[in-house]
């Protein structure tokens, strides 16, 4: 019990900051959207950056401090979320001649590919040797290892997937909600484009 009430109190500031409702290490860095009927919507992100010395820093005595981490979250809204982009991740909506509406999430994949250095702006080296900071208890080894992407759309979706597969990707779906588990280091390994489909009716 101990234990967990430790790893509770070391994750709290980020949950207050973020709206993260469990502590859990793959809700750090995320993109949640909130979908209407009409395709516009509500976007919130959590990233990860390296901050400059702060008050603590420069108010303390006898430490030599050596690692910063910060959570930066962003939250803002969209009039249409084929028009919304987060770096080299694009949208795309519509609804097909049976009423059927489809959201459709392309990420790109590679050394190449953008988005999951702006979201993770550090290797793993670096946040394998920072987590402690998250975790004092070293339960987590490495900071951001997963992106998470939320989906909150209209209605329960009638069909979703990934394509093509790939490894260590997660999809789980619950009412509305979809999330979608993406391994940093898969992002950054070989080139390939994924693409997330989603449908729903209401």
């Amino acid at each position: 019990m101990r234990r967990i009430r430790n790893v509770l109190q070391s994750c709290a500031p980020f949950a207050l900051v973020l709206g993260i409702s469990a502590c859990d290490a793959n809700d750090l860095v995320s993109l949640r959207i909130r979908l209407k009927d009409d395709f516009s919507g509500t976007v919130v992100t959590s990233s990860l950056a390296t901050p400059l010395a702060g008050p603590v820093d420069q108010a303390s005595r006898g430490v030599a401090w050596k690692d910063r981490l910060a959570v930066i979250g962003t939250a803002g809204s969209f009039d249409d979320v084929s028009q919304l982009a987060i770096d080299d991740v694009t949208f795309a909506s519509g609804k097909t001649p049976d009423g059927t509406s489809y959201l459709s999430i392309t990420l790109p994949f590679g050394p190449a590919s953008r988005w999951a250095r702006t979201l993770v702006p550090m290797t793993s080296e670096e946040r394998t040797r920072i987590a402690p900071i998250f975790d004092p208890t070293g339960e987590v080894k490495t900071l951001a290892a997963k992106i998470k992407f939320e989906i909150e759309l209209p209605a329960a979706p009638t069909a979703h997937g990934v394509s093509p597969p790939v490894t260590g990707v997660k999809e789980e779906v619950e009412d509305n909600k979809a999330t979608l588990l993406v391994p940093v280091d898969a992002v950054l390994g070989t080139s390939r484009t994924m693409t997330w489909q989603l449908t729903w009716r209401k």
